[in-house]
């Protein structure tokens, strides 16, 4: 699953501007537009990067719940024009670099809840 987050940036269909922690908490309702997104950091890659976190934490929702995870990336994935797998295979690769890095802190708790997240998401993805 690492190697994950090498391939699928190499096969985007296309490159935009992704927020860099886009989460619910950095989502704000404004006055000026409908919607304002706070505390980014900019970078240009993949449309599938950046949606994991508002996916996973726009409502509670377990690392088993299948039937959540996948209605909330396909409502994502008709917003940003993605294959809904894509989204769950960027998801899947994410939580395994998550889990890496909560080793490298010496967190096992942590890093084994989000290979749990992983395991859900890339049977969702097919992979």
């Amino acid at each position: 699953m690492p190697r994950r987050l090498e391939t699928l940036p190499a096969t985007a269909s296309r490159q935009v501007l992704v927020h860099g922690d886009f989460n619910p908490t950095n989502i704000l309702r404004a006055e000026r537009e409908p919607w304002l997104a706070i505390d980014a950091k900019p970078m240009v890659g993949d449309p599938g990067f950046d949606v994991l976190p508002l996916a996973t934490q726009v409502e509670p929702i377990e690392a088993t719940d299948a039937v959540r995870l996948r209605r909330n990336f396909g409502a994502v994935a008709s917003v940003v024009d993605e294959p809904v797998e894509r989204l769950l295979a960027w998801g899947a690769a994410r939580m395994v670099e998550s889990s890496l890095w909560h080793v490298s802190l010496h967190e096992p708790e942590q890093a084994a809840d989000n290979l749990r997240w992983a395991r859900t998401l890339a049977d969702l993805a097919g992979l």
